[in-house]
């Protein structure tokens, strides 16, 4: 069960679901997978199927309350104060909070109010009760903690020297150094991060240390000294200084869209040119399910 909920509203004020005379007396779809995405090709010309089945399903979660008040008038006040950010929430992404109560773990999603439904007002124990129920779908099934992590990368600095070719090879070269991040997802599952890359440095590209196949995010062009790209996965937006966009920097044949895997790992900032301004800062809430 729960011990806190919350949902934001329109001035990014968290209101209470469950507390004092709004009581939360049941909630589904917090926990579990809610469901894989199943796609499956029959084999051209061949006995079987391809089984390209490999994503998870939107996340509804349906939560059941009760508002109580010692009057009508105390209830229909819990009643307008309810209701008020659920339709909010209609048509809006908004950030349902809550606390698991056995553990403590304090976790979020957004969520867009899916349905709602209101039971009778009736007389109970000497107090008036108002049953509700709002079902909440959230696009991105994962679950993320409410404390955002920021992972300061170190300053680039220059490699050694290296050998000149005289015919093109298929590999990469690293003609930079240092520049890491050290990342910690103490989260069940892989979550997605935000880069922010600051300048100056040119090419630069953004790999996940270890990972095979080589998994990173390639970009063209420069960062400017004072300025960073934000370069958001889950979103796949990539923005100068977060605002303007700029995903015509993006090499889409080099570039992964990686996720945090589960533990610690190391995040590596690559540039062709550089000054001692540029580093890569990782941001990410681990996640669960």
């Amino acid at each position: 069960m729960i011990s806190a909920m919350t949902l934001r509203d329109s001035s990014a004020t968290d209101i209470a679901l469950h507390s004092g005379n709004r009581l939360v007396r049941q909630v589904t779809g917090l926990t579990g997978a809610p469901g894989i995405r199943q796609v499956v090709r029959p084999r051209p010309n061949r006995h079987g199927a391809i089984n390209d089945t490999s994503h998870m399903h939107e996340r509804a979660i349906v939560v059941s309350g009760v508002l109580k008040g010692a009057n009508e008038a105390g209830v229909w006040t819990e009643y307008d104060a309810v209701q008020s950010v659920m339709f909010d929430a209609v048509g809006t992404d908004r950030t349902l909070k809550w606390t698991r109560a056995s553990s403590a773990l304090a976790l979020q999603a957004t969520v867009r109010v899916h349905d709602l439904f209101d039971g009778p007002l009736s007389f109970e124990n000497g107090l008036f009760h108002l049953p509700y129920q709002a079902t909440f779908l959230a696009e991105d099934p994962r679950e993320y903690l409410q404390t955002e992590t920021t992972a300061t990368g170190a300053a680039l600095s220059g490699a050694a020297g290296g050998l000149v070719f005289s015919a093109a090879f298929p590999w990469r070269f690293t003609p930079s150094g240092a520049g890491a991040a050290s990342v910690n997802n103490t989260g069940t599952i892989p979550t997605p991060p935000v880069f922010n890359v600051y300048g100056a440095v040119s090419s630069p590209q953004v790999l996940l240390v270890g990972s095979s196949p080589d998994e990173r995010i390639v970009l063209t062009g420069s960062v400017s000294d004072g300025d960073y790209l934000e370069v958001d996965v889950f979103n796949r937006t990539i923005k100068l200084n977060g605002t303007t966009n700029r995903l015509n920097l993006l090499d889409f044949t080099g570039t992964t869209w990686f996720d945090l895997p589960v533990g610690s790992k190391t995040i590596r900032l690559l540039g062709a040119t550089f000054n001692a301004n540029a580093r890569v800062d990782v941001l990410y809430r681990p996640a669960y399910l």
